[in-house]
């Protein structure tokens, strides 16, 4: 058995349970929203509710009107006998303790070419930035390579921007 400060998973889930216990949820409910790790969209829906509210501009005022959007839409819970039950409180206190926010890129699509990155990886960086109160990073898991990288946003699209001005 691993101690609590080598194992992340078990120290978090531990911790999760005994919170939704102190807020009043049932043993076994408290048991699945602690062990809860895999978030998305509501079964037979696709997409985060960004790509169209952010081009617009009239449909929110600030950043917490998004990250609310992304909250609704990407809190539903997947697990073993689960199939897309939502859980706002639950997502909440999965991004409270991210550090960093991954996407892979294994296509040929640029940050650019569509609005994967900043609704799927930007919504998820400004929540858990929002709600941990941290300056959570944002990398790009680069598998174009034969040499898979993980960069730094930044570092993808500076990588980006520069062969599509060098390569006009």
């Amino acid at each position: 058995d691993e101690t609590t400060d080598k194992n992340y998973i078990v120290k978090h889930s531990q911790e999760d349970l005994n919170n939704y216990i102190n807020k009043g949820y049932d043993a076994k409910t408290s048991e699945f929203l602690a062990g809860s790790r895999i978030f998305g969209e509501a079964p037979e829906t696709y997409g985060t509710g960004l790509s169209a509210l952010i081009p617009a501009t009239t449909g929110w005022n600030d950043l917490s009107d998004l990250v609310d959007t992304y909250m609704n839409k990407m809190s539903y819970i997947y697990a073993k006998g689960n199939f897309g039950e939502q859980s706002i409180d639950a997502f909440t206190n999965t991004l409270r303790n991210l550090d960093a926010t991954v996407q892979v890129r294994d296509n040929n699509y640029g940050l650019y070419d569509n609005d994967d990155v900043f609704q799927f990886l930007g919504g998820l960086t400004a929540a858990a930035r929002s709600i941990s109160g941290e300056d959570v990073q944002a990398y790009i898991a680069n598998t174009r390579k034969s040499t898979p990288e993980v960069v730094s946003l930044k570092e993808f699209n500076d990588m980006e921007l520069s062969s599509r001005i060098n390569n006009l």
